[in-house]
């Protein structure tokens, strides 16, 4: 497994870079799957949320589906980015009275603003979290979550052939240390040891996969 010290360097260091993208006038971070985001854009504008539902997105970046939630007016949307270039960048725009952005760490941080949550948002991030930590951050997602509460998760799975020379194949790790690339049967193996489980399951692209999650 990739040393523990770069791995905490990784979740904790980033906001140089995201600053130096803001100071080049970079007002979108870049995403790694197109389709992924059409589809949970779409979804966001049309799901059918109850009225008052909270919803809680983890690693907001630059608040595309931040705002594509708070479209919906009797709910409340609270957004975080462990990165304060892009929470900086969010309040820039002009937010409707139900969408709050803060900086928040979703690895460490349990004091989000209202919890328990009806709906827990983590889009194209969690491949991000290594190892072990993923269960550690599924486990503080089902602590934030209403006991009938639900889980949207897009993450990349399986290692994508563009990439595969630079990925440790037993570790599943890439060489800087920013992304894992777990299975599809280790996912659900977190899954289970976080006391949750999957309801739906899209296959977007050929690496990229939105799940559907309530606590068990």
């Amino acid at each position: 497994m990739s040393r523990r010290k770069d791995i905490r360097k990784f979740y904790y260091d980033m906001e140089p870079t995201y600053r130096e993208m803001a100071e080049k006038g970079i007002k979108n971070w870049p995403i790694e799957s197109e389709e992924s985001r059409k589809f949970m854009l779409k979804w966001a504008k049309e799901e059918k949320f109850a009225p008052g539902a909270k919803i809680l997105e983890l690693g907001c970046g630059s608040g595309d589906l931040a705002f594509a939630l708070a479209s919906h007016e009797d709910v409340t949307v609270e957004a975080c980015d462990l990165a304060e270039s892009a929470i900086n960048i969010c309040g820039e725009r002009e937010c409707p009275s139900n969408l709050t952005f803060f900086i928040g760490n979703a690895m460490t941080h349990r004091g989000f603003p209202n919890p328990p949550y009806d709906w827990i948002i983590a889009d194209q991030f969690f491949q991000g979290i290594i190892g072990g930590d993923r269960v550690f951050f599924l486990k503080r997602v089902r602590e934030n979550l209403k006991k009938d509460g639900k889980v949207v998760i897009s993450t990349m799975l399986g290692i994508p052939d563009s990439l595969k020379h630079d990925v440790n194949l037993q570790t599943r790790v890439n060489s800087d240390n920013t992304r894992y690339f777990a299975e599809l049967d280790q996912f659900a193996s977190e899954l289970a040891k976080s006391q949750m489980k999957a309801i739906r399951h899209i296959k977007v692209d050929k690496n990229y996969r939105i799940f559907f999650l309530v606590r068990i």
